[in-house]
């Protein structure tokens, strides 16, 4: 199982918006039981999906850049980026078959 991308103010740009696959972007945070929930599903997704598409974390308190810039005030959020355009945007927690579904639109839109 490969884990997700963790990300950061400087890393966001490269990873996500150069990124030429879909990214899965969770806006998240270290006291966020939700985000903290997620974190095996994310991990399996980006396994099962490597090479396909990325699925990557941000912590909102520790990189306040890309959050502020997407408005981010529940987390988490979820995100999906193709072409360094947003895809969709959810805010609570899913599960895997939800997050699945978020990246397939990216990739049947891509």
């Amino acid at each position: 199982m490969s884990p997700a991308l963790r990300l950061n103010d400087r890393t966001f740009e490269r990873e996500v918006l150069s990124s030429e696959v879909p990214v899965l972007v969770e806006f998240g945070a270290s006291w966020c039981l939700a985000c903290k929930a997620m974190e095996s599903v994310l991990d399996e997704v980006a396994g099962e999906l490597s090479g396909t598409a990325k699925i990557a974390r941000i912590n909102v308190d520790q990189n306040p850049g890309w959050a502020g810039k997407f408005r981010i005030s529940g987390v988490p959020t979820l995100m999906v980026f193709s072409s360094a355009d947003i895809v969709v945007r959810k805010v609570g927690a899913m599960s895997k078959k939800q997050i699945r579904e978020l990246i397939e639109l990216a990739l049947d839109s891509g």
